[in-house]
């Protein structure tokens, strides 16, 4: 038990050292991606171009595993989902 809430609370420190080195732009295309939205859905929310939107990520990925190398692992997986297509 102690060790699960352990880990819970490393993960914890280790997202909000994630947040903290994020710009609000990167933030927002992340926040939107885990609700499950496409690049083309986020960049029209947001009044940018799709590309952008993939570069905002790509550039918090290179940040993140640049100044927390110990959150790569975390990271593994974490890429854009392919959307389950509606019935």
């Amino acid at each position: 038990m102690e060790h699960d809430l352990l880990a819970e609370l490393i993960q914890s420190e280790t997202f909000a050292e994630i947040l903290k080195l994020l710009t609000l732009d990167e933030l927002m295309v992340a926040v939107l991606r885990e609700e499950g939205h496409t690049d083309a859905e986020i960049a029209e929310r947001i009044g940018v171009t799709r590309s952008t939107v993939t570069w905002r990520m790509i550039r918090a990925r290179r940040r993140i595993a640049r100044d927390l190398p110990e959150a790569a692992r975390w990271l593994q997986g974490r890429r854009r989902r392919k959307r389950k297509p509606s019935c």
